[in-house]
């Protein structure tokens, strides 16, 4: 009779063998999902640094064809408005990027504040456009300011911004 009773407390787990199985999946998956947001600030970077190409290629085409750079002043709103064009102006227009259609957003970089157009990096700010003597470049800066949203104190990039310069 002993030995049946001993098999009956045998067929289960302890407290402590359930505590190591837990703590181990808990480390795991920690593990796991730090991984996984190094990999999805790599992927926000690479699609800034892309999304600065298309900008950047279609602000030459913009300076091929008129002889000069967009405006600055009104920031990427300025820029909108050259590139892809207001309502009223696309009709016969040259658009320059048609990613820029604020009514097929598939790449998420046009906020519309009213009638209004901001081109926004997969951060969620307003990429800066800068020309004349506030830029750093020659031609014209476009700047993302990145993960930490914010450019240092003089206004010029930090360590983790994409720029095209």
């Amino acid at each position: 009779m002993k030995t049946q009773s001993r098999l009956a407390f045998q067929k289960g787990f302890t407290l402590i063998e359930l505590m190591i199985a837990i703590t181990i999946v808990v480390i795991l998956a920690g593990l796991s999902f730090s991984g996984f947001e190094h990999i999805q600030r790599k992927q926000k970077d690479e699609k800034a640094r892309v999304q600065i190409h298309l900008l950047d290629n279609a602000i030459e085409s913009y300076f091929t064809d008129t002889g000069k750079f967009p405006d600055s002043i009104s920031g990427t709103q300025g820029l909108f408005n050259e590139l892809y064009g207001t309502p009223a102006a696309t009709q016969g227009a040259k658009v320059y990027l048609a990613d820029l259609n604020p009514e097929h957003n598939n790449q998420k970089w046009i906020k519309t504040i009213g009638t209004s157009h901001q081109i926004i990096d997969p951060f969620g700010s307003e990429f800066i456009y800068r020309t004349g003597e506030s830029a750093t470049n020659p031609d014209f800066d476009l700047i993302s300011m990145g993960v930490d949203k914010k450019l240092d104190s003089s206004g010029s990039s930090t360590k983790d911004d994409i720029t095209n310069f």
